[in-house]
This record gives C-alpha cells, structure tokens and sequence, in this order.
C-alpha cells in the first residue's frame, strides 16, 4: 500500500472538518472512512493512504492538494513526480505500478467501473504495454485531483456509471413558506423530512426519507438517517392515496407515472392529462377482497412511492405492509406554503428546476392580489366551516389553507380571531368546534364560507342550522365545489385563482370583472 508520511495531517483534518461542523459521524458518512479510523488519522496514529486522500477531499469538498501541501504531507519522490504535470523518469514506473496496483484495486468503491479496474490493473501488472499502462496510471492517478464533472441539470433517469465525487443534483428547491418539511441534498442523495401534527396543532412527527439517485448507492441509515424511508429516484410509478397532490404531478408533466389512486376524484377533466388516462390508472375501490387483501394487490404492482394524505391509522397500516408510505397533506399551512407541493412532488422525480420557475409565477401573482385586496377599505368578517351531523361544527385551524386565503383576501376569520381552536376528529382531520361557539361568533359574520362537501345533501338538522347564519339568508354564503374536488388539486396549486376567488365574492369592486373558478353561491336554506 502507497502510504504518505505524515507532517500535521490530523491537526489540518479536524481543522477542516470543524470549520464545516461536521462530527466524526457526519464525515464519516461523507467520506466512507470510519468515525474511528478517522479518530486515528486527526491523532496522528495511522497515516493516511492515497485512497484516504481522496475521500477525505470528497468528504470534506475540498481540492486534495489542501490535504496534501497545507499540511506538510507530500508523496514519496516517485508518487510526487506521478501527480504532477511533468514527465516521469523511467527508471521510476516499475516501482510506481507495484504501489498503484493495489490502490487502484482499492478504488473501485470511489466509482470508477469494475471493468476499467480490471484493464488497468491487467496492464499494470502483466506489464505488457508499458506505455499503456503508464498513460493509464497517470490518468486515474490524476483524476483524484481533479474537480469532478458534474451533470448540467437533474437527470431524468438513471445513473450509468457512479462516481462518488459528482453532484448529481445540481438543481435544488427549498421551502420559503411551508415549515412541515425541509430537504437537505446531499451528492447523491436527498435527505427529506416531513413532519405532520398527530394529536393536536404543534405536537409535530417527524417522518425521514431518503430519496437516492437510482444508479448510485444508497447511504448507510444510522444515526439521524435510522429507520429513514429509502426511494429511488426519479420515481416511475406512483399510487396517490388522498395526498391532494394531483394537481402537482399534472403541473410538473408527470402524469404517465400515476399508477393508481384511492378513488377517481370528482373534476378530473379539468386535468387534461391525467383525465386521458383514467381508463388506464388502477383505482382502489375497484380491487376485489379485503382491504388488507386490496393493500397487497397494490403492493403486487410495485410502486416506487404511495402518497398518502389522511388517516393517520391508516397510515401506519400501509406503511406496515411494505408499501413506501410518503405522508403529507399540503392544505395544512399557508396558501403559498400549499402550492410549494409543486417543489415537494417535483423532489421525486428529479424537476426542481421546473417546480421553481412554476411557484415563481404563482407566488408573483398572489402577492399582487393581496395587495390590491389590502388597498381596499372592505375588511369582511367570514365564519368558515359548516355544521356536521355529529352536532358539531367542522372547521379549520388558523394556519391551515382557507383561513389563509380569508385573510390574504382582506376577511377576518371570525372563528381564529375569537381564539378558537379546533380539535383533529375521529378521521384525523380537519378539526371541530362547538357549534354554539361557532354561531356564537359567526351567526352575523358579513359571509358563510362552507367548506361542504360537494356531493353532501344538509339535512333537517343542518337546515336548522343554516338559518341561525346571517350571511345564508341574504345570499352571501358560498362554497368551492363548483369544479368539484378539483379544487383540492388544481387550487391547492393555483392558491392565486383561488385568491381570485375570495376576492371577487367578498370585494368585488376589486375585481369587478373576474368570474370565480372554484367557488360558487349557495341558495338560500
């Protein structure tokens, strides 16, 4: 083995790896190299190797002539002259391959393909073409100190010949507006960690997924990555259980990976590409059997990832069963923080480029609205939710998607400005208020804004209800199921349409001539 005296190696190793604030396990995890063989290298009782050099300088990011020349450790006079650009002596080659044969055989795991470490290594030990092989040593010798070429955008498939050294996603999204989830990329790997509220708002569980570039090894999952998810990506088929994210994949152009969903959802033809394919794509209901029996024909069909939305229960149970659970509901936080699920999908398959530029536009957008909607002297109060048949009234926490748009539109969320904080129901979602609290403080509110069901028929006792509520005898109440449950896809993407909307139904001197999308009146009780 080609070994390198040492000259202050271990002071200028954890010198580096602090300035980065890495542990021993973060750059272990980085470099490949053991937390206790690294322990060994920064106190000075092992001496480093060629093949140390250069995953240290991979791990670390920096340039392997830092490792080298700052710290006083220079190769032998034969490997001096072989790393640099000059010529080398012959008399030096024959000792040169003895050593480099063996690191060369070492280095394979650093991505270089088996095949061209067995034609180097043919070459250099049955010497049959001294010129070959010294042309090759030099060039994979070298190749150590040069920066790696990384691709120029994201690939859309997979990864023909690994190389440890390459970004592979030179692409990047990061939340602006959502706060449940956060990605950190590494060269080969994405870290993604979603969190959801289980019990009540704030009381966050935090779900870790790992999302590797197919072609490349996956990490090792210990520590902060212990019992994470892995899925490959980008992801080829996709099953789409309640997450609300359709919207996402027909935005992104994805919508030949939907392999299936829970149920076809109502408003499907107001998504070209995925309406051409509903005869195509599986839907649950339509599995014969159990519901266990159903979850397992859906994992016969493999796919790469099953978002899921709701119950967490049933969360678990899928998860359980082997399929790649990624749970996540957008319409929990702000408008802006719903439609960046165009850069959460577009994680998995590899298209935050174009995530970025379609939230841009988004964002621009709404944030003109709300301005306008501020300059306006209309300050509306909104009662939001609808009475339930369990004698309660359904409703939504303040940081959630409609009281958001109430807002921005320049209403008051009667029900979150009283303080009023919803409890999670039996489902999960999306929370429940007393209903005399609710008419307490909405009865007279300026508008109703329901958040019924589309296919829901009130009965006697919601009837009742309904006229206890101001703004439902003087027409001002509505709802937004006028595109069906497209609302929940195409407007949990498009939040500025359905700003738009609120606008126009509760200021409509501020956009005068816009017609509401997703939102219609309701009659009178």
């Amino acid at each position: 083995m080609v070994q390198l005296a040492q000259s202050g190696f271990g002071d200028l190793l954890r010198e580096l790896r602090k300035e980065r604030g890495f542990t021993l396990s973060r750059l272990a995890e980085a470099s490949g190299v053991s937390d206790g063989h690294l322990s060994k290298l920064e106190h000075g009782r092992k001496p480093p190797t060629v093949e140390m050099i250069g995953r240290l300088a991979l791990g670390l990011e920096v340039d392997a002539r830092i490792l080298i020349e700052r710290s006083g450790l220079l190769p032998n006079p034969v490997m001096e002259r072989l790393l640099s650009p000059g010529e080398v002596r012959p008399e030096d080659f024959p000792l040169a391959i003895r050593g480099l044969a063996r690191e060369i055989s070492k280095l394979e795991a650093g991505g270089l393909p088996s095949h061209e470490v067995r034609a180097v290594q043919a070459a250099v030990t049955e010497l049959l073409d001294e010129s070959v092989a010294r042309d090759a040593i030099l060039e994979f010798t070298r190749g150590l100190l040069r920066p790696p070429s990384s691709p120029s955008a994201n690939l859309d498939g997979s990864v023909e010949r690994f190389d440890a050294a390459v970004d592979y996603f030179p692409d990047h999204v990061a939340p602006e507006y959502a706060t449940r989830w956060r990605v950190r990329y590494e060269r080969s790997y994405k870290v993604l960690t979603v969190s959801s509220e289980i019990e009540r708002p704030g009381i966050l569980h935090p779900d870790v997924y790992v999302l590797v570039q197919r072609g490349t090894p996956a990490p090792r999952l210990v520590g902060p990555l212990s019992g994470a998810t892995v899925i490959e990506v980008p992801v080829r088929r996709v099953w789409h259980d309640e997450a609300r994210l359709l919207g996402a994949i027909e935005f992104l152009e994805v919508s030949d990976a939907l392999l299936g969903w829970s149920k076809c959802p109502s408003g499907i033809d107001h998504l070209g590409a995925l309406s051409a394919r509903v005869e195509e794509i599986v839907e649950e209901s339509n599995l014969p059997g159990t519901e266990d029996e159903r979850v397992a024909a859906i994992r016969g069909l493999e796919p790469d990832v099953y978002f899921y939305g709701l119950n967490h229960g049933w969360r678990r149970h899928r998860r359980a069963s082997g399929l790649p659970t990624v749970f996540f509901l957008p319409a929990v936080e702000h408008p802006l923080a719903c439609a960046e699920q165009l850069k959460f999908v577009s994680l998995f398959f590899n298209l935050e480029s174009k995530a970025n530029r379609q939230f841009a536009a988004i964002e621009a957008r709404y944030r003109s609205l709300k301005r306008r909607a501020r300059r306006s002297r209309q300050r509306p109060s909104v009662l939001i939710g609808h009475p339930n048949d369990r004698g309660t009234w359904d409703s939504f926490w303040p940081h959630w998607l409609l009281p958001g748009l109430v807002r921005d539109a320049g209403g008051v969320d009667v029900l979150g400005e009283a303080g009023i904080t919803p409890h999670l129901n039996e489902a999960g979602t999306p929370g429940e208020v007393g209903l005399d609290e609710a008419l307490a403080f909405g009865a007279d509110a300026d508008f109703w804004y329901s958040s019924i069901w589309e296919t829901t028929t009130p009965g006697d006792a919601a009837r009742r209800v309904y006229s206890q509520i101001a703004a439902a005898g003087r027409g001002a109440a509505f709802r937004r199921f006028r595109r069906g449950r497209d609302v929940l896809h195409t407007g949990g993407v498009r939040v500025d349409l359905m700003l738009a909307d609120l606008i126009a139904l509760m200021s409509p001197t501020v956009l005068p001539e816009y017609e509401p999308l997703f939102h219609e009146r309701m009659g009178q009780p």
